[in-house]
């Protein structure tokens, strides 16, 4: 049947990682189905879904959602389901997605650097390394899709920390599917503009800039959260790299921010309520800045809050301080982590909006 082990090998690793997507989607499942059907069962099954649910509907929720591609594919599903489990295979199937790309672009990553270690001539997306390196980030990729942060046991709450999980944030936030539906796209804009970044100054392609632009244009329609903090990371690499080459790649600088124009545009009229000072309820509306005003309405700790959820990613970076400055993608993850903490400490949302924490990411 297998023309070769290494043929063998792959059949196992697919079937393997196919049944592990799958479960993971089957767990992830039943959790939403539960909160749209237990939407008012609290605290047991927090989320936001009975809003989501209302304005895919049709109805009035309350809440203003100016970013539809997420309910338009409840919509679409509902046409063949109830709402309540439409929703939760929409959110299903796109955190989902998440992870298969996460595993695809981690792959490729990984064969590149084996590819450079052994000096073999093979394809990035090439099968040519250890069975055991292919197993371990398996198990990492997976393992940071149910990663929350460090909580106290349960009826111990540390200083400050009274909402332990608004409190503190977590890398997977199950209470808000716009926030998962939104991922999958993102991870794409991510890894294009680290892919067109790298080359930018001598050419962009079109099909590689048209790509990265539909991609973060679809993640900013469905929340604009990650569009926010990555746009000003993006703007301040951009910038230095301007300035570093005293205007010469002016020329390319701007054929590279045309990929984002779309999404400036989209951006502009999600926003147009936040900066016109007055809601579409008469209420006091516009962008505020002070230090901590929203985040401090969920934890009364924030040096603690931060210590916990950077814990991990923070001894990682002290151990590998000199790559901050010479591997672009590493460097530039830790200027979004910058540019996150900056939005969600400096920025919020007057009026009723200002405990929703809408700067966050």
């Amino acid at each position: 049947m297998f023309t070769s082990k290494n043929e063998k090998n792959n059949w196992i690793w697919w079937i393997v990682t196919g049944a592990a997507l799958l479960g993971y989607g089957i767990l992830t499942y039943r959790l939403f189905y539960n909160q749209c059907v237990h939407v008012d069962d609290y605290p047991v099954f927090v989320s936001d879904m009975k809003a989501y649910m209302q304005t895919a509907m049709g109805q009035e929720s309350g809440y203003s959602f100016p970013y539809p591609i997420f309910f338009w594919c409840i919509r679409l599903f509902m046409v063949f389901l109830p709402v309540e489990a439409a929703t939760a295979l929409v959110t299903c199937l796109l955190n989902m997605g998440s992870v298969a790309l996460v595993l695809y672009y981690v792959h490729v990553d990984i064969a590149l650097w084996n590819k450079q270690r052994t000096g073999r001539q093979q394809d990035a997306r090439g099968e040519n390394y250890e069975t055991w390196i292919k197993g371990l980030w398996f198990l990492l990729v997976f393992s940071i899709f149910f990663v929350s942060m460090l909580y106290a046991p349960k009826g111990i709450y540390l200083p400050g920390m009274d909402h332990k999980y608004l409190g503190v944030f977590t890398a997977n936030p199950y209470h808000n599917a716009t926030y998962l539906a939104t991922r999958p796209f993102s991870i794409v804009a991510f890894y294009l503009f680290l892919r067109i970044w790298d080359h930018y100054e001598e050419t962009i392609g079109r099909k590689e800039g048209l790509c990265f632009s539909v991609a973060l244009l679809l993640t900013t329609m469905t929340k604009p959260s990650f569009t926010l903090v990555f746009g000003m990371a993006a703007a301040i690499v951009l910038l230095a790299g301007l300035l570093r080459s005293k205007g010469k790649n002016l020329k390319q600088t701007a054929l590279f921010v045309l990929c984002f124009v779309p999404t400036i545009l989209d951006l502009l009229y999600q926003f147009r309520g936040v900066f016109q000072g007055v809601s579409d309820t008469g209420e006091e509306a516009g962008m505020g800045i002070g230090l901590f005003s929203a985040w401090s309405l969920y934890c009364h700790n924030i040096p603690l809050a931060v210590v916990l959820a950077l814990a991990f990613p923070g001894l990682y970076l002290v151990l590998n301080l000199k790559r901050l400055w010479k591997d672009k993608a590493f460097g530039f993850t830790w200027l979004l982590m910058g540019c996150a903490f900056f939005t969600l400490g400096f920025l919020y949302e007057k009026g009723e909006r200002f405990d929703d924490l809408n700067f966050s990411w």
